[in-house]
């Protein structure tokens, strides 16, 4: 079945051992971490990334609102009750910057 990961405490420190050898196949020591600001996986499914639809759909002018929603969205007042609010604030920074493209974009169409 594997081993697994468990911990005792030695010393009055947590210590993290294995219930039994690790052959190394078990592990995906070289798989890289899931980038959840850049691109996670719920949104890159399929042939499109959800942003590019959206921008696509609504056009670079209405994809500006939906962006700055967006930032609102992940640095409003809840951010500190959130688990990862630095992760929140990097994907918020993510959308301005987005945003800040379909403004340049746009600049003199609309506004």
């Amino acid at each position: 079945m594997g081993a697994k990961l468990k911990q005792k405490v030695v010393n009055g420190s947590l210590v993290n051992y294995f219930d039994e050898p690790v052959i190394e196949d078990e592990w995906e020591w070289d798989k890289p971490a899931e980038d959840m600001v850049n691109s996670p996986s719920h949104y890159t499914e399929g042939e499109i990334e959800t942003i590019d639809y959206i921008e696509d759909v609504l056009g670079s002018y209405h994809a500006i609102h939906h962006c700055h929603g967006t930032v609102l969205k992940y640095l409003g007042s809840r951010l500190w009750n959130k688990t990862n609010p630095l992760q929140d604030a990097k994907k918020a920074r993510w959308y301005l910057d987005r945003m800040i493209k379909n403004m340049e974009k746009t600049k003199g169409e609309n506004w």
